[in-house]
């Protein structure tokens, strides 16, 4: 009994290292990608509900945190916890260089409230309101700043494209 409890809260301790910590150091994967990974599936994100998704004025990092860490509580198709949930990526529209100068960094805030919403709607709508396109590729689910491919970034060099979730219209006004 005090092993399973033991067990249990360094899962739990691990988990919000994984989600609060590591997104934030640049350059390094929350989850590093084994040879034998398999990206999700639409209909596997689909089956993953979320009770509520409450969002107000948070960013896109924020928004994606929450969607990341609900995804691998109720994934109930996986059963190895270190594959649960969803691997997903932002690339961010401003290089890491230019994000300490605050002119050049445009904070786009998401403002969404649903219940009983899938994962992929979810995150349909934050990359609508957080004017990215999202792609889910081999690497797992990728906001791209619009008109930009998924690929290269700096997690993969190259992968593959399984299905455009959401997808803006390329204008001038909008591409980076």
């Amino acid at each position: 009994m005090i092993h399973s409890k033991k067990r249990c809260s360094i899962q739990i301790i691990f988990t919000l290292f994984l989600v609060m910590i590591l997104p934030i150091s640049a350059g390094k994967l929350p989850i590093k990608l084994s040879p034998d990974f398999v990206p999700k599936t639409r209909q596997q994100l689909d089956r993953i509900i979320l009770g509520f998704a409450p969002f107000k004025k948070t960013t896109l990092t924020e928004s994606r945190n929450f969607v990341l860490s609900r995804s691998r509580e109720l994934d109930t198709d996986t059963l190895d916890p270190r594959k649960k949930g969803a691997v997903i990526i932002i690339i961010p529209p401003v290089p890491i260089k230019d994000r300490l100068k605050p002119d050049k960094v445009d904070p786009v805030l998401i403002t969404y409230k649903a219940r009983k919403v899938s994962v992929t709607n979810v995150l349909i709508e934050i990359a609508k309101q957080g004017k990215h396109d999202l792609y889910l590729t081999s690497t797992g689910v990728v906001f791209c700043p619009i008109g930009r491919a998924p690929f290269p970034n700096r997690y993969a060099k190259k992968g593959r494209v399984i299905d455009t979730l959401h997808k803006h219209k390329v204008t001038k006004k909008n591409q980076t």
